[in-house]
């Protein structure tokens, strides 16, 4: 699916041209996003047309010989606990799922390896406490990542509050609950909730979360990544509004259950 969005992004570029479709796939394999790639090439303004070739004998090759169907065929490298996320995010299959998907299939190799280091880390702390939460940051959208010892009750509203100490106005959050054993058992997209005002009840998403999430306790080279310790107050979510985790069904029908 992300190669699809990929292949429809250089599509839609002016005077762009890749000889054929395993031009297209053994660009995407290569180079991920290369559709940024021949955006930046043509933005030097030394031509107004752009031809790639070449680029399939990643594919060509994995056709050669009498055993090719016995070989794995190629694909993009992301570490181990990066695809474990990604799996869990197919197997839910939650409203909004596609959209985290192709965030973090977005990432560069740099930005793959840190987010798998952040994963890794923070999972094995699950036993000591029952949440752990990051952001992976950067020049674009920031990725929120809430990851949530299996069976314990998921603090929406509290996960929300790190929109404010990202300072964006847009966030792509993931929840992920995982076992004892490592296995990521779901996970889900979901959308950040911004008060709309400050009240005494919610100060401490304004004020002292957000200052423990700006507290950067871990930093990896390309991408921040934050790391606390979660307080227990919280904000009671009304059973008639809808989820926070972005399905549209009603809170009580929902999370609330």
């Amino acid at each position: 699916m992300h190669y699809m969005e990929v292949r429809q992004a250089v599509a839609g570029i002016r005077g762009a041209h890749l000889f054929d479709e395993f031009d297209h796939l053994g660009a995407y394999l290569k180079k991920n996003c290369f559709d940024q790639d021949i955006v930046e090439q043509l933005k030097e303004g030394k031509a107004n047309m752009l031809v790639w070739d070449g680029m399939s004998d990643i594919v060509d090759r994995s056709f050669e010989g009498e055993e090719w169907e016995s070989r794995p065929f190629p694909r993009q490298e992301f570490p181990e606990e990066v695809l474990k996320l990604l799996g869990a995010l197919d197997s839910t299959r939650a409203s909004g799922w596609l959209s985290a998907e192709s965030h973090i299939r977005d990432l560069g190799e740099e930005g793959r390896n840190n987010l798998a280091k952040m994963l890794s880390d923070l999972r094995k702390t699950l036993i000591q406490h029952p949440v752990r939460y990051f952001v992976l940051g950067g020049d674009g959208v920031p990725l929120f990542v809430w990851l949530q010892r299996y069976g314990h009750p998921i603090d929406w509203t509290k996960a929300s509050a790190v929109a404010l100490s990202a300072k964006a106005t847009n966030v792509i959050g993931v929840v992920a609950e995982v076992s004892a054993d490592g296995t990521y058992v779901q996970a889900r997209s979901f959308k950040i909730y911004i008060p709309t005002e400050q009240t005494a009840e919610n100060v401490h998403i304004y004020y002292e979360d957000a200052v423990r999430m700006a507290n950067p306790v871990r930093t990896v080279n390309l991408d921040r990544g934050k790391q606390i310790s979660p307080s227990r107050n919280s904000l009671k979510i009304g059973r008639n509004v809808p989820c926070p985790c972005g399905s549209g069904m009603k809170y009580k029908r929902c999370h609330g259950r």
